[in-house]
């Protein structure tokens, strides 16, 4: 018995018990993920793309993306919390907020169409 709890210490005592939170930081339509269990910085593409209907048969630039910017709300000092504000070229707005913990991002989208005309955004390209 006091081998077998000797080997359960020492298997446990290898094992990260506790991981260090991922954290985000987010710049010129860039995501960065780092910490945690990551070896290193996850780069992403974030936000690329909004994207028409029947985008996977038409051209890129001429039909398949409706155009947008996104600004920077706000941030954590922590890193855990990001909030964007995308505003696409027809009228409509897509807010993010965007969760780092331990081992999981969490994205939350919320998009609002403040015209009255249906948007031609039907997808989004991360």
């Amino acid at each position: 018995m006091k081998t077998l709890l000797s080997t359960l210490t020492s298997l446990l005592l290898t094992l990260p018990l506790f991981s260090a939170p991922l954290t985000l930081n987010w710049e010129k339509n860039w995501l960065y993920i780092d910490g945690g269990p990551l070896p290193g910085t996850m780069r992403v593409h974030y936000l690329e793309a909004y994207c028409r209907a029947n985008s996977q048969t038409t051209d890129w630039v001429k039909h398949t993306v409706v155009g947008h910017t996104t600004e920077l709300v706000s941030a954590a000092e922590d890193g855990s919390k990001i909030e964007l504000l995308c505003t696409l070229k027809d009228g409509v707005t897509v807010k993010h907020v965007i969760t780092a913990s331990c081992h999981e991002v969490d994205f939350r989208l919320t998009a609002y169409n403040p015209t009255d005309k249906c948007s031609e955004a039907h997808w989004a390209q991360p």
